[in-house]
């Protein structure tokens, strides 16, 4: 099995009430559950995702704004979720953005002229100039639509006032 990204939209009360379940189970399981219709999977994406907006020259700003949305906040302590029964235990352990984060990152995302400057940066007819040797197919598509994916998974959650939660499984 493919260890890939996943993305989870959660409320800092569910934070909370994983906490206490951690804090209350003998063997310190969260009960990290969160709905389906808010956990998103970005596939080996994150590091194409980069890569491409970099090659295309995005601002600094807005590339440190995806990578905030790709890698989390270190100083957000979402800890109690490195449990094999949560996260499944690989990679490195879960990190999350707060909600005002997250909307900072979804603004800058929203703002991100993905077809006008990413996509004519990307070559469709050298994948390997992204990928190197794993197979992403068509690198446009592949990329578009995990990018689309995130952007709108970023948006709900600012809409929302969510914690995005970041973890490898």
């Amino acid at each position: 099995m493919a260890v890939t990204q996943q993305l989870a939209r959660v409320s800092g009360a569910y934070l909370t009430r994983c906490r206490t379940s951690a804090a209350a189970s003998p063997n310190t399981d969260p009960e990290w559950d969160p709905p389906a219709n808010d956990w998103i999977e970005l596939d080996w994406s994150p590091r194409f995702l980069s890569d491409a907006c970099e090659l295309a020259g995005v601002d600094s700003c807005t590339l440190e704004a995806l990578n905030r949305a790709l890698n989390g906040d270190p100083d957000v302590d979402v800890s109690v979720l490195s449990h094999p029964e949560a996260t499944g235990g690989f990679g490195p352990p879960p990190t999350a953005l707060a909600p005002d984060s997250v909307a900072h990152v979804a603004a800058k995302l929203a703002g991100l002229d993905w077809g006008g400057s990413v996509l004519p940066a990307t070559p469709a007819d050298r994948p390997e100039v992204l990928a190197g040797h794993h197979s992403i197919g068509d690198p446009v598509a592949y990329l578009t639509t995990h990018f689309m994916a995130l952007r709108s998974f970023y948006a709900e959650a600012a809409q929302r006032g969510l914690f995005v939660v970041l973890w490898w499984d």
